[in-house]
């Protein structure tokens, strides 16, 4: 199990969602399942299917009302993981 540590662009997306409930809480959940899925193996294909290979970040896609998320995430040398940013899809 990988440790999770937020960068700050990703900790106040999470916190911003959090304060938009009601609306939003079928995100959250759906961020939440794939956040659990990257701290439990990051190592799983699943949560490398999208990598961005210049600048060596990882992505997950959450999709939700037709919009597509990505957690852009990176590895640590630590077994920790760190979430940069969560944000649209272009």
């Amino acid at each position: 199990m990988a440790e999770l540590r937020f960068g700050p662009e990703a900790d106040q997306f999470l916190t911003d969602l959090e304060a938009d409930l009601p609306g939003s809480e079928v995100l959250l959940g759906k961020m939440n399942s794939a956040l659990d899925r990257l701290e439990a193996d990051p190592g799983n294909a699943w949560c490398r299917r999208r990598r961005v290979q210049n600048i060596g970040v990882c992505g997950i896609a959450v999709v939700h009302s037709d919009t597509e998320w990505l957690i852009l995430w990176t590895p640590l040398m630590d077994d920790g993981v760190v979430v940069h940013a969560i944000v649209r899809a272009p």
